[in-house]
């Protein structure tokens, strides 16, 4: 495995870029973390099922439109079933990838679907090559999507990594990550690489991990970078459009309000404004106007509907 030696982590260093500040916005219309939330061609977003249960485990159905402009909740259509432990990203072509996670049963399940916004429905893809809850995806430059990391259906947290080609509407397996986990926070960086940030390796509580790792579609392995500031994991990324990677929030064994971000020029972690709130489990993604949405989220004692904005 390469290596890309670090200098080291360094506090407060761009205020100028990273000064930026989190307001609040229209809530969730409820309660929700662990959902799937992608962002599309026009700057909407698009959020599928979730938990909304605190510590129960129990899916929505429910699926929901953001408009950046009108700062509005909208209903779009409904999953076949109800579904938690999700993933998302957006495909292009105002679409949405979408990893099911498990289904009310509890199991992890192999269901993958694309919803079209322009004809608000979802339609199914290629199945996941397992069962899986809490994995990764992001989508590449040339459209393709990478998906790591997870739990199975043994209750393990898994290694596993694929990409799907939407063209071929095919799954395809590469080297694995370098460590089992799940609940990874990961983005696209400027060069097409993904970063992958710290991760849950435990199959029973958390055990965060502030290893980071990115995937270079040159050389098709997993490079280790400069460590996470500290160990976390249901720390959603985002890329931001001045190519840094934001890492918002997540479980240090409870919840954190630390946002971080990643310049991958200089392999630095720099300091951001925290979350208004300590939170873990919640959702981001990028809107049209490149403002970053947090969505959802919970707290040491309950889950919350409380959306938030960084910009």
């Amino acid at each position: 495995m390469l290596k890309f030696f670090p200098p080291p982590y360094h506090k407060n260093l761009s205020t100028h870029i990273y000064a930026n500040t989190w307001t609040s916005t229209t809530a969730y219309p409820f309660a929700m973390i662990s959902g799937g939330a992608g962002s599309l061609s026009n700057g909407s977003i698009i959020v599928c099922g979730g938990d909304i249960s605190f510590s129960s485990g129990v899916g929505t159905a429910n699926c929901y439109r953001f408009d950046p402009g009108l700062l509005t909740w909208t209903s779009i259509a409904s999953l076949a079933q109800t579904y938690y432990y999700c993933a998302a990203t957006g495909m292009g072509n105002n679409s949405i990838f979408f990893v099911a996670g498990s289904n009310s049963k509890g199991d992890g399940t192999t269901s993958v679907y694309r919803y079209d916004a322009s004809l608000n429905q979802f339609s199914n893809l290629a199945p996941y090559p397992i069962g899986i809850v809490f994995p990764t995806v992001v989508t590449l430059t040339n459209g393709s999507i990478i998906s790591w990391g997870g739990g199975n259906n043994s209750g393990d947290v898994v290694a596993n990594a694929y990409i799907f080609n939407p063209g071929a509407n095919s799954w395809a397996t590469i080297a694995n990550y370098p460590f089992a986990a799940s609940q990874h926070g990961g983005a696209l960086l400027p060069n097409g690489s993904v970063l992958s940030v710290c991760g849950d390796t435990s199959s029973s509580g958390y055990v965060s991990s502030p290893n980071c790792y990115i995937y270079s579609l040159t050389t098709s392995a997993w490079i280790q970078v400069n460590s996470y500031p500290i160990a976390t994991s249901f720390n959603p990324c985002v890329a931001l459009a001045n190519g840094s990677i934001l890492s918002i929030a997540g479980s240090l064994n409870a919840t954190s309000d630390t946002t971080n971000c990643y310049t991958y020029s200089n392999n630095i972690w720099y300091s951001a404004s925290s979350l208004p709130v300590a939170l873990d489990s919640g959702l981001a993604a990028v809107l049209g106007n490149g403002s970053v949405i947090y969505i959802g989220g919970e707290t040491l004692s309950n889950v919350v509907s409380t959306c938030y904005i960084y910009n």
